[in-house]
Order: C-alpha cells, then sequence, then structure tokens
C-alpha cells in the first residue's frame, strides 16, 4: 500500500497527497509532462524531491527532450498564485538545479528570489535573482521585473523613516549588534538591529559635546567622537560621555584613525595628534587643516586641506604631493597610494617616487570625499556623482540614485562582510548588499 501523507496548506486547508514512488514513472519509456507533473507535486507534499531527483538522474532516457526546469517552473509558479510560497520556493529551487531552458531555469530561480525577498532572505534572494537575469533574454517578459526585484532586495536604508533626526550622515561604526553613526547636526544614533531600537544622543540630551559630529573610531568599550566642537568619547560600560581637555578641547575634528601606534586625530585648524600614554601630543602642524593619514611601510602620507600631501619617514618631512591642492582621503591599494581630491579628481603615487603623479580617468565626480578597498576593488565615493567603483583591469562602474543609491553625495563608505554601507548627505544610510564584486 503507497504512504499517504496529511498536510497542513494554506489557511488551515487539509490536502491529502500520495508520497512520491518510482512506480508513478516507471511504466513510461518516456515520461510526459503531465505525468512529471504529477510526480513532481505529490514529492513536494511528501517533501520527497530528492527522491525524485534521484530517479531523474538515474533514469535520463526516459526524460530524453523534456524540458524539466519547465516543468518544475510550471508547478512552482501555479503555486506561487495560489500563495502557498513555501511548496512554491521548494519546487523553484529544485528546479533551477534541473536540466531545462535557459529560460525555464531564469523561471524558477526568479520565483526562488521572490519568495526568498518576501522571507527577508536577501542573501539568497540575491544570489536566485542574479541567476534569473543571467539565463534570462533581455527581451524576456520577465527581464525587467527580474531588474527591480534585484534592486530592492540589494538596497536598504536608514533615514528619518527609521526615525533619524539628520539625514547627513557623516561615519559609520559597527559593534556587534549595534550601528553607531554620526550625523552633521543630529548627533549620534546608535541602531540595534536585532530589535530594530534606535538610541540618539545629543548635546542637550545624553551629554554629548556637539551635535556637529563627523568622525567615529570605536577602541574597546570606548566609542571616539571627533565633533566640530572638539573631541569627546563615550564609555560603554558607564553609558557617559567625557570631554577631552586641552587643545583638543575646542577645534573642528576632521578625522579620526585607530592604529598600533594609537588614536590619530586630524583637526581643522590644529594639525594632527597622535594619543600616548593617555594623552595627546601634537605630532604634525607644518599645516593645520589635516584631512587624512595613511601609513605605508616606512612612510606616514599626511593629508591637507591647503597644502596637498606630506611624506613622513622618522617624524621628517621628506616629500610632497600636488602642493596647493586639497585632499580629502587616502588608501593604499594594489601596491599605489591613492587620493582624493576636492574638484580635481583621483590621483595615484607609487611610495617612493612622489614627484610622479597620475590620474585616474572615468570617474563620475572630480569631487572624492572617501576611498575604502573591498574585496579588491577600490570604492570611491564622491559628491554629486554617487559611488565609483575602480576595478584591477581599470575598469569604472558606477552606482548612483537611478541605480538605488539614496544619494548621490557620498562622504563616508565602511564595508561589512557581504554588505556596503554608505553615509550620504541628506539620504541617510544606504546599504548594498554584495553577492560578487561582479554584481556591481
Amino acid at each position: 500500500m503507497k504512504r499517504q501523507w496529511f498536510l497542513m496548506i494554506g489557511w488551515g486547508l487539509v490536502v491529502t497527497a500520495m508520497a512520491f514512488e518510482s512506480s508513478q514513472l516507471a511504466p513510461f519509456r518516456s515520461v510526459p509532462p503531465a505525468e512529471l507533473r504529477k510526480a513532481i507535486q505529490s514529492a513536494v507534499l511528501a517533501n520527497r524531491l530528492p527522491q525524485l531527483k534521484e530517479y531523474v538522474l538515474k533514469n535520463p532516457s526516459q526524460f530524453e527532450g523534456l524540458d524539466i526546469a519547465g516543468v518544475y517552473g510550471e508547478v512552482a509558479t501555479n503555486y506561487y498564485g495560489q500563495k502557498n510560497f513555501f511548496l512554491a520556493l521548494m519546487t523553484a529551487t529544485e528546479g533551477y538545479f534541473m536540466k531545462g531552458t535557459p529560460e525555464s531555469r531564469a523561471l524558477c530561480a526568479y520565483y526562488a528570489a521572490r519568495v526568498l525577498y518576501q522571507q527577508n532572505n536577501r542573501e539568497s534572494a540575491l544570489f536566485y535573482v542574479n541567476r534569473s537575469l543571467e539565463l534570462f533574454p533581455t527581451n524576456h517578459s520577465l527581464y525587467f521585473p527580474a531588474k527591480r526585484l534585484k534592486r530592492q532586495i540589494r538596497w536598504e536604508y536608514l533615514s528619518a523613516s527609521e526615525g533619524l533626526p539628520d539625514e547627513s550622515v557623516s561615519d559609520i561604526c559597527f559593534d556587534g549588534d549595534d550601528v553607531w553613526f554620526s550625523m552633521w547636526t543630529g548627533g549620534i544614533g546608535r541602531f540595534t538591529r536585532s530589535s530594530l531600537s534606535l538610541l540618539l544622543f545629543s548635546a542637550k540630551k545624553g551629554g554629548l559635546k556637539s551635535d556637529h559630529t563627523r568622525t567615529l573610531a570605536l577602541d574597546g568599550d570606548i566609542l571616539w567622537v571627533g565633533t566640530y566642537g572638539g573631541l569627546c568619547f563615550y564609555n560603554k560600560k558607564t553609558g557617559k560621555w567625557q570631554n577631552v581637555s586641552g587643545e583638543l578641547s575646542d577645534v573642528p575634528i576632521k578625522k579620526l584613525f585607530l592604529h598600533e601606534n594609537g588614536l590619530y586625530v586630524a583637526t581643522l585648524g590644529k594639525g594632527l595628534f597622535l594619543s600616548k600614554n593617555g594623552s595627546f601630543q601634537k605630532i604634525f602642524s607644518t599645516s593645520i587643516y589635516v584631512s587624512d593619514v595613511l601609513h605605508v611601510g616606512e612612510w606616514t602620507i599626511v593629508a591637507t586641506m591647503d597644502n596637498g600631501a606630506y611624506v613622513l619617514r622618522d617624524g621628517k618631512q621628506v616629500a610632497r604631493i600636488l602642493p596647493g591642492k586639497t585632499i580629502k582621503s587616502l588608501v593604499f591599494y594594489r601596491g599605489m597610494i591613492y587620493g582624493g581630491t576636492h574638484g580635481d579628481g583621483l590621483f595615484v603615487v607609487k611610495p617612493g617616487e612622489w614627484n610622479t603623479v597620475q590620474w585616474v580617468k572615468g570617474l563620475s565626480s572630480p569631487y572624492i570625499e572617501t576611498l575604502q578597498v573591498y574585496r579588491e576593488v577600490l570604492v570611491i565615493g564622491t559628491l554629486g556623482g554617487g559611488v565609483n567603483f575602480l576595478y584591477p583591469n581599470g575598469e569604472v562602474r558606477v552606482l548612483t540614485i537611478l541605480d538605488g543609491l539614496s544619494s548621490n553625495d557620498v562622504v563616508r563608505i565602511r564595508p561589512e562582510k557581504n554588505r556596503l554601507w554608505f553615509g550620504t548627505l541628506s539620504g541617510g544610510i544606504a546599504i548594498l548588499l554584495v553577492e560578487n564584486m561582479e554584481d556591481i
């Protein structure tokens, strides 16, 4: 006697189904699509899809010339139309890996992506929607719906809708389940992902030194915050804020940078400081408007807002890069030093060959705010041009608001596993899910 299975499907509807058995298909020399459809349905309801797959693989002659993935896709779309999403997902994911036409496999992948996105399983949804776009011809009726679905899957946002008092976000810092971020006029926010809760710190409420915050650095239980009113820090254990006294008590802070040497503090007006033995010492003041600092081997490169970049070795200046230019950000990428300027684009210099400056072509904006290396690609945040991606082969790709970015003004980029977080001006935080860098 064949086994019967009783399953609860949809809104309380009890379905009785025969479990898939090989005897269903064995009598056929060439299995008709209708019989395969019945076998798929019985295998889905009885949770025996692996057994059906095993039978198909062991008896290829019975399925010669049959679009197997197409039959799976038909069953999956029917389940989807009936709002039996769990069954649709089981069938579609299995169907994608079966033999069939590219369009049929693409259809399975597309419906798998739709269900997975509804379940908020974005990583798996992105995998399947990418596979569907690889297989669908561009003139297929589902090609552009798949592209729209991919955009929905890839992007998440933190904005005024989630409670941000200011949608201009200057920096982002990860702390396990928490994400800290600084805002241009809205102080500090701490977003807890598991509870979707937002806690705000401001000068009036919470003890923050200034609501004009620009940069963050997390060192254990201490969150350092650079504001336009000076340097302060938050002790997570005590829940209290404390201001740094001395020269850093009232100067605008441009950039904080944690290094094995300590905490570097780039200021707009008093040069560059380094924490030593619990106190901050000024280590560079040739130019007092410092925007960034980079260590490469024996050299320290200090970027400034008014006099280009200074190259130091053992604390002494040995070279200059682009005197008179405004340099906002520095990064070491593939053996070269890249620097983003305000209005002149992105330059590149080989360490030790300081007088030979080259420029990167093809960027969407000459106003470079921030640089970040992610998965062997240089990610470039611009003013007005969105995000640029410079690949090792020299190719440049661009993401803008037309692609889902919340603002074309990107001032901070922070990577976290398979996501890129973008702090923007007037667009809050945009979060891009990345399967691989060829997916950009």
